[in-house]
């Protein structure tokens, strides 16, 4: 952070003002303020003021009052402004801007040196994020051209479109192509049909097309269609002889009057700690974690995921949850690189029967996946403990945390024995469901943004009466009122209603306006604040757990004695296998996959999909994130293809069905999940080809030792090179290390958080190595980095009698097949000759010198010295 003294003799934004103000009144006597068309939001006020009033009285107050910016900008963002463009000296402001602007993109006009350079810049980038920029003012009487239809770089993005391979049956092709294109000539010809039957035939073709179709359609969503299931790893039968004690130095965290049980203590040999995860911190954790290490640790064993209580200081967050993001930030302050497992009891359900499912607990399990994808070199894995845990239920335990039997990293213990995680593919087939009409009246939340909006439209053109549309904003929403009028149009009844569904009693007031009692709810609201678990706070848990948690805590609560159709919870695939850098995201919305099973076990309606990404519309219309989507390996899916998924998942009574378009070669070289997705023929792939290798591990980095060790020392550090860039290029989605420039700063290539901490993971499972998360910010180039991995991998100095006697029996071996011919011979030893005499002149030299120290008085060492010896 960059900070200087400020050369003033009394205090500003303090009541030392008061004794200027004589001086301050008179010299801004002369200015007379006038009123602006452009919108003026005070940081004195926090609301938006006239310009005429800004008169020396006010800029008094200005200087003697708290700057109250954090809530002027967010008052203004929340009268519609979708831009920030920062106009000042230098943008010491960015970044406090865009922690307050929550995603609206944030520009700086000015920097210091660069003149207008930097302010047309800015003016570019407001204007490919869509804003609008009246470019005659600096371009006068220029003349607007198309750009050139050609590329600029002649490298060939385009797709190959792949063979058609069709049926094995030429003819049985044949006579589907002529049904796809409803061409009955040519289906007659196929079919062998005279004349005389081709009426028939023709009264047939589109029945016979349409059949075609719909099964094609129904096989493209089958391909969509994911769930979650649990597989059987061990059963609860002891074996003969004393259980298992699970070796080394385990901590076992629980919470303040808690007791562990006594099985737990005996089969992990293990030290209870107790801690309060109301109040505990971060900085605590680490103290705590250090203390502890005077015995090696050998992992941790986190029980706070169990408090359910509302944190203290964030009530939309629970003291576990808290608690446990806490544990994690701090084991990596404290550089403690340990197996981390969090225990929850009641987080999963591992058959059909989830009556005792506690989505509170079930945020751990979204939190944990990403902190896994985060942290690897710290994590062990999750694991739900059942009600009671007995005797048998501790030895499953153990041989879970101890890796004996399974090296799982998500595991259910229940009477019958211990389950691991599997995501399975959920196809329907040909079976038949109860296709969902709406009726009624129906609520949207989220309703006027772009996934809320293609919902009521498929809401609407499918029968719903009346729709009934949240946000934050209401009918004031960019576009709600153009959509309302669509709606309309097709025939339904539209209510626009600002409402903070998260407010419980502002929701309860809503309801009770309606005429007509709710038929379906549909939430579709969410918010992003994506950033690398180091960075995240309660504060931005609070953020984005607010909108999907307590909203959907809300509706729960109050349409639960209402007869519904429907109740359907928007999720994200993120909970279902985790993304780097959405924490939050995920443990919010794992909430609400539990609480649909919950639901649906209580009797009540329910439905979670956890979407992947929908083309250009929700969260992922954002370019950056759906940039970072598609490198993970999730495709976007139209509007139609999500909302016939949401119709077929309702035909079908799906409960928690995950819907995406995934890659998954790509997606499991990013996220390696391999026991979660081993059932899945397609992500298990390539697990043989390139097997997965945890980072920080003893064998990960022998192969790469073992090259360097046999290259020379001029070739080391190249070879070390040549894998940064190769696993930049990786995760920036370039076409190959080459396209990696060494000297080029990873800021400038575009990383941020996110892709730094991918990348120190990558490097760390190719290294073997446990490196730091702040590893491309503290060597800010492919060429530093290279350099630094260099001083640990590279043996500290090859050139040892070994190495050189090495070189001369290659030497030697390169004249064993063929002798030299007698000029190259004498070359050769002359070349030798020469290169011992200067060796021995170098020891004559060094030994006259070693001479001169042991017998030269001291005034002859003075001047040796004075000489440069």
């Amino acid at each position: 952070m960059h900070c200087r003294r400020v050369d003033v003799s009394y205090a500003s934004h303090h009541p030392q003002v008061d004794g200027l103000a004589g001086v301050i009144t008179a010299d801004l006597q002369p200015v007379v303020p006038v009123s602006t068309g452009i919108p003026f939001f005070s940081t004195v006020s926090g609301v938006q003021v006239d310009t005429s009033t800004l008169n020396g009285e006010y800029w008094l107050e200005n200087l003697r009052s708290q700057v109250r910016f954090f809530p002027t900008v967010t008052h203004a963002l929340d009268q519609g402004f979708t831009h920030v463009l920062e106009v000042s000296p230098h943008p010491v402001l960015g970044g406090p801007l865009e922690e307050a602007a929550q995603g609206v993109p944030v520009h700086a006009s000015l920097q210091r040196d660069t003149g207008q350079v930097r302010f047309r810049t800015a003016l570019a980038e407001l204007y490919v994020r869509h804003g609008q920029v009246d470019w005659s003012v600096l371009f006068a009487g220029a003349r607007r051209v198309p750009l050139p239809t050609y590329a600029f770089q002649h490298q060939r993005y385009w797709l190959d479109v792949p063979k058609n391979l069709g049926s094995a049956d030429a003819a049985e092709a044949a006579f589907w192509s002529a049904v796809r294109e409803q061409d009955l000539a040519e289906l007659a010809n196929t079919l062998g049909v005279n004349e005389d039957q081709r009426d028939s035939l023709d009264a047939l073709l589109p029945a016979l097309s349409g059949w075609q179709n719909r099964r094609e359609e129904r096989a493209n969503q089958d391909a969509l269609r994911y769930r979650i299931g649990w597989t059987p790893l061990r059963p609860t039968t002891r074996r003969p002889g004393p259980a298992p004690r699970l070796g080394g130095h385990w901590l076992v965290l629980t919470l303040t009057g808690t007791e562990v049980p006594e099985a737990v203590i005996t089969q992990l040999g293990a030290e209870p700690v107790r801690v309060d995860p109301a109040t505990i911190t971060r900085t605590e954790f680490a103290e705590l974690l250090s203390v502890h290490r005077e015995s090696p640790i050998t992992g941790v064993l986190s029980l706070l995921g169990c408090a359910e209580q509302p944190h203290a200081e964030q009530p939309t967050l629970s003291s576990g949850l808290v608690a446990t993001v806490h544990l994690a930030q701090a084991m990596g302050d404290a550089e403690l690189n340990v197996p981390l497992w969090c225990a929850t009891q009641g987080a999963v359900s591992t058959t059909r029967d989830a009556a005792a499912i506690n989505p509170v607990q079930a945020q751990i399990w979204g939190l944990g996946r990403v902190i896994g994808i985060e942290a690897p070199q710290r994590w062990g894995g999750l694991v739900d403990l059942p009600a009671e845990v007995t005797a048998a239920a501790a030895e499953l335990l153990a041989a879970a945390l101890g890796g004996s039997e399974t090296t799982e990293p998500e595991v259910a213990i229940r009477a019958e024995g211990l389950f691991g995680r599997r995501l399975l593919r959920s196809p329907v087939g040909g079976a038949a469901g109860e296709p969902y009409r709406p009726s009624g009246t129906v609520l949207v939340t989220g309703g006027t943004g772009a996934l809320g909006a293609h919902v009521a439209r498929w809401l609407a053109g499918n029968g719903a009466e009346h729709l009934v549309l949240t946000s934050r904003r209401g009918p004031e929403a960019s576009d709600a009122l153009e959509l309302a009028e669509e709606l309309r149009a097709l025939g339904a009844e539209v209510t626009l209603a600002a409402c903070d569904t998260a407010d419980r009693d502002a929701l309860r007031a809503l309801l009770g306006t309606l005429s007509e009692p709710l038929t379906a709810v549909f939430h579709a609201a969410g918010v992003l604040d994506d950033g690398a678990l180091d960075a995240l706070t309660p504060e931005r848990f609070a953020t984005v757990l607010r909108p999907k948690v307590d909203a959907a805590r809300n509706l729960h609560e109050l349409t639960k004695d209402t007869e519904l159709a429907a109740f359907v919870l928007f999720s994200s695939f993120s909970s279902v296998i985790g993304n780097a850098g959405q924490g939050n995201y995920a443990a919010a919305n794992a909430y609400l996959d539990a609480l649909a099973e919950a639901r649906r076990a209580a009797g009540l309606p329910a439905t979670a999909i956890a979407w992947g990404a929908w083309g250009g519309t929700g969260l992922a219309a954002d370019e950056t994130i759906a940039e970072r989507l598609g490198k993970e390996g999730v495709a976007p899916m139209s509007a139609p293809t999500g909302t016939a998924a949401l119709g077929l998942a309702l035909e079908h009574r799906d409960v928690a069905l995950g819907i995406a378009d995934v890659h998954w070669p790509r997606l499991v070289q990013r996220h390696g999940s391999r026991a979660l997705l081993e059932q899945l023929p397609e992500a298990a792939a390539p697990a043989a080809a390139e097997p997965a290798v945890a980072a920080g591990t003893a064998d990960a980095g022998t192969a790469l030792r073992q090259r360097l060790a046999e290259a020379r020392p001029a070739e080391r550090e190249p070879l070390l090179l040549e894998l940064v860039r190769a696993q930049a290029a990786a995760v920036l989605g370039y076409a190959g290390p080459q396209a990696v420039d060494p000297e080029r700063g990873f800021t400038e290539l575009g990383f941020d958080s996110l892709t730094a901490v991918e990348t120190r993971n990558r490097l760390s499972a190719r290294t073997g190595l446990t490196l730091p998360t702040a590893l491309t910010f503290d060597y800010p180039s492919p060429a530093k980095l290279a350099g630094y991995l260099a001083g640990l991998l590279v043996p500290e100095d090859t050139t040892t009698a070994d190495s050189v006697l090495g070189e001369l029996d290659k030497l030697a071996q390169t004249f064993a097949g063929s002798a030299p011919d007698a000029i190259t011979r004498t070359k050769l030893k002359v070349a030798m000759q020469s290169f011992i005499a200067k060796w021995a002149e170098s020891e004559n030299s060094a030994d006259s010198v070693e001479d001169s120290l042991d017998f030269g008085t001291d005034e002859e060492l003075f001047a040796l010295i004075d000489k440069g010896l």
